[in-house]
């Protein structure tokens, strides 16, 4: 795996841990993808999508 992918799937799995604790449950879907270099809503649900089969959205509504 390249470094670019590398960076990719940390930044991903940064999301995907911040959008699943309690006490972030005020920020928004966006707002936690920028933190993580996503400034993008619609390709960080997309690509969000690819690598772990859940949207955001639905992943933050099954917590």
């Amino acid at each position: 795996m390249g470094p670019v992918k590398i960076v990719r799937q940390v930044r991903l799995d940064g999301v995907r841990h911040d959008l699943q604790q309690p006490e972030l449950a005020d920020r928004t879907i966006a707002e936690i993808g920028a933190v993580w270099g996503n400034h993008d809503s619609a390709w960080l649900s997309r690509a969000f999508k690819a690598e772990h089969e859940v949207t955001p959205t639905d992943l933050r509504r099954e917590r």
